[in-house]
């Protein structure tokens, strides 16, 4: 990213640059905003994607060429591959444009790139990164705000793009977190530290607490599940198939590709599922529970995940 908030053009994972409407893309790999246009919907049947309330709200199709998404009643756009130009058929707010092109197209041209995305939060100490994992609504993006209150350093709230070497590491698709007003006040983050966008409030870091996207060794992967206030949070190690199946539920977009993409990505989930502890993290709601949660995440990756 080009400073310390949200710009024309930021530097992401996997070596890619995303342009936003506007900016000069530089020479490489640029993920860049062309002029709308009309954009064609295919014949095909497209993969649909349904919220936690089970109602349609994209729809994708991944075409030899061209990968073509429509966020239903909001947008239809084209990525084209050839020259990764982003085409959207009709104006939109600049914060809307912003929230779908890196938080929803970064993730599916990363995957379509080879890269295995974890949907997922970044956060590391000193040591190494964890990666909190879980739906919308889970509680990703209010238990890294926590973290980075408490002296973590913040890679992304929304994607984790894992590397295979001799040390296992992950890299966020880019530094940010999204929070609700509602989180905002239960952290009481301060207001000039966060901007306004798609119903949530972007919190981009900045001075000594600026986020941290760069890749980081891979400790630990948990999968939050939110419970009540006054319920005991608790970190349960998985064993087994278990492992891997947690890390197939929140792969971005796996289920889009096929044939070598497809096969790598397994081959990928199935070693950093046998090489990183993968668990399940039980967050009681409110900051009682964020404090609980936080201290066994600490301890973790200080005991190494065991």
């Amino acid at each position: 990213m080009t400073g310390g908030g949200l710009e024309q053009l930021h530097q992401v994972a996997g070596g890619l640059v995303v342009a936003e409407r506007g900016a000069t893309p530089p020479p490489g790999p640029v993920l860049h905003v062309g002029d709308n246009g009309p954009v064609e919907r295919p014949a095909a049947e497209p993969l649909n994607a349904y919220n936690i309330d089970h109602v349609l709200w994209r729809r994708t199709w991944v075409l030899a060429d061209r990968l073509i998404v429509e966020f239903l009643g909001v947008v239809l756009l084209e990525v084209r591959l050839a020259d990764l130009r982003v085409v959207f058929d009709r104006p939109l707010a600049t914060d809307a444009e912003q929230h779908l092109l890196l938080d929803h197209v970064l993730p599916l041209v990363l995957t379509l790139h080879g890269h295995v995305v974890l949907h997922g939060a970044v956060v590391h100490d000193e040591q190494a990164a964890v990666v909190l994992c879980g739906p919308s609504g889970a509680g990703k993006s209010t238990l890294t705000a926590f973290a980075w209150q408490k002296g973590w350093t913040v890679g992304g709230d929304d994607g984790a793009v894992l590397h295979l070497g001799p040390t296992i590491t992950c890299e966020p698709t880019y530094p940010t977190i999204r929070l609700t007003e509602q989180s905002i006040a239960l952290l009481s983050i301060e207001p000039d530290t966060h901007s306004r966008v798609m119903h949530k409030l972007r919190v981009t870091g900045g001075g000594e607490r600026r986020f941290d996207p760069s890749p980081r060794p891979l400790a630990l992967i948990v999968e939050l599940a939110p419970v009540a206030a006054g319920a005991a949070a608790e970190l349960v190690l998985l064993r087994g198939a278990a492992r891997l199946a947690l890390l197939f539920g929140h792969a971005f977009h796996l289920s889009l590709v096929d044939g070598p993409l497809l096969r790598r990505g397994a081959d990928v989930l199935a070693e950093v599922a046998d090489r990183v502890p993968v668990a399940r993290l039980s967050v009681p709601r409110g900051v009682t529970g964020l404090a609980a949660a936080e201290v066994l995440l600490r301890d973790a990756v200080r005991e190494g995940g065991s």
